[in-house]
């Protein structure tokens, strides 16, 4: 395998040429960081500044002081002292130097930090590994914004993980690098993982980030309530849902007191969509495509659903109405189990019934992301390739999150838990195909959801919601 490597990295060097015009970008955002740092000095100088602008510029000079010379990792001690950012709880084997050593950038600081630092601590400890990691935890914001100033002076981590939102933003800049090569030669192995996630990562032929994790959906349903309605199973395709979440919606002297489906505007937009035939998005165009007399008829059927058949309030806490047991079914992702657990559930989970063109299921991807300034990549697709080994993804799989891996749908140590039953459709993970675009959050969280709300609401039809939309979301995608 060293030679393959030995090989991949020449390749990579006969590719720096072609990556020029996109570093000038970041020579760009070099030179205005510096102007705006020197601005901020000048004004705190010259005149009183409120403490918050102040600091603002304290800790932006920091920052571009402490990555200007980021070709080395900072040490211990320099993380500590960065308030933002804390040291990964992870063993450091004294038997790897530092030229064994990358440096990682992660935003997991929650309940999953621990499985994190385990895998890592594992990979840094195995004698049969070259390398070893060291793990600085931030929050997602100032990962991002450390990233922006980083790459702008040459520096950075070796990797770091992140979702497909900012891809297209540090493509553009050339800070990312080719792992075809990897997957091509078989030192990464590309068909154990969902392939409509490997897909949304790939940029002009470039695979450019390897898998790390996703954040899949299913559909939860209250066993009892489906058992009292006369169903002995969940609905395995869409008409199904339908009929059942109008059966299991009972309307009293009051009103509504118990809804079929609570549904909500990302999963109309996604897998709704997707399993009827629907891409809201042309990348070959980049235009938005269901502003046409079928996909408003479609569209209006969901949107009467709630507006006539009144499945599901307009704009539902699908997860306070489950609990509260106002709820039959909703779709959302494994975050949901504990809570469903604490308030003594009695409920199941199962795929998102497919639709006539497919069985997509939503899945938000992140992704190990390194950096074409490191130095480092043989390491980093060593780590890869161990990070995504059966033994380690069990060991991520106490999340509650599915394995990253297609073929563990029915492996027997997670039989049974919440990550194994999620992990029944993982070659069926799917997430949106603009997923990379550096408006993708705007054209989702604000243009889609502000249709579909004008759509239940009854404000709109579905036809005029669509052609307003489409006029935002050309905008959007145009933009870059």
């Amino acid at each position: 395998m060293t030679n393959d490597i030995t090989d991949m990295q020449d390749f990579h060097i006969k590719k720096i040429s072609r990556r020029k015009v996109r570093m000038r970008k970041v020579r760009l955002v070099s030179v205005l960081l510096i102007l705006v740092l020197l601005a901020a000095m000048v004004a705190a100088c010259g005149q009183q500044t409120s403490s918050s602008t102040t600091a603002a510029a304290t800790t932006a000079a920091a920052a571009a002081t402490t990555q200007a010379d980021a070709t080395e990792p900072a040490s211990v001690e320099e993380q500590e002292e960065d308030p933002d950012v804390l040291v990964g709880d992870v063993k450091m084997n004294p038997n790897k130097g530092a030229d064994a050593t990358m440096t990682h950038w992660s935003g997991f600081s929650g309940a999953d930090r621990p499985m994190l630092e385990e895998i890592i601590s594992n990979y840094n400890m195995d004698d049969s590994t070259t390398g070893q990691v060291q793990l600085s935890i931030m929050t997602w914001a100032i990962l991002d914004q450390k990233l922006t100033a980083s790459i702008a002076t040459g520096g950075g981590p070796d990797f770091f993980v992140y979702g497909p939102e900012i891809a297209g933003k540090y493509f553009d800049m050339g800070a990312l690098i080719d792992l075809k090569p990897y997957f091509d030669s078989g030192a990464l192995d590309y068909d154990i993982y969902p392939q409509r996630l490997m897909e949304v990562w790939t940029l002009e032929d470039e695979i450019i980030a390897a898998p790390m994790c996703v954040f899949s959906s299913a559909l939860y349903y209250n066993i009892d309530m489906l058992e009292e309605a006369g169903y002995s199973a969940p609905p395995s395709t869409m008409d199904e849902l339908w009929e059942m979440a109008r059966a299991l919606t009972i309307t009293g002297p009051n009103g509504i007191e118990q809804y079929g489906l609570a549904m909500t505007y990302d999963i109309a937009w996604q897998p709704f969509i997707w399993n009827a035939g629907f891409e809201p998005v042309d990348l070959e165009t980049n235009k938005f495509t269901m502003n046409t007399p079928e996909a408003a008829a479609y569209m209006q059927s969901l949107a009467d659903l709630v507006l006539i058949d009144e499945i599901s309030p307009a704009l539902p806490e699908s997860g306070n109405l489950f609990r509260a047991k106002k709820a039959a079914m909703y779709i959302t992702g494994p975050w949901e189990t504990t809570a469903n657990d604490e308030a003594g559930m009695n409920y199941d989970v199962a795929p998102v019934p497919g639709g006539p063109a497919g069985d997509s299921q939503p899945g938000h991807p992140l992704f190990f992301i390194p950096l074409a300034n490191s130095n480092k990549l043989d390491l980093f697709v060593e780590f890869e390739s161990y990070w995504s080994t059966v033994e380690s993804q069990r060991i991520w799989a106490k999340t509650g999150y599915p394995p990253i891996r297609v073929d563990m749908g029915n492996d027997s140590v997670l039989e049974g838990t919440w990550a194994g039953k999620f992990a029944k459709s993982a070659e069926l993970f799917n997430v949106r195909n603009f997923a990379t675009h550096p408006n993708a959050g705007r054209i989702f969280d604000e243009v889609m959801q502000n249709a579909w709300q004008q759509m239940v609401l009854g404000d709109k039809s579905a036809a005029d919601a669509l052609a307003e939309a489409e006029s935002l979301i050309n905008g959007y995608l145009t933009d870059y």
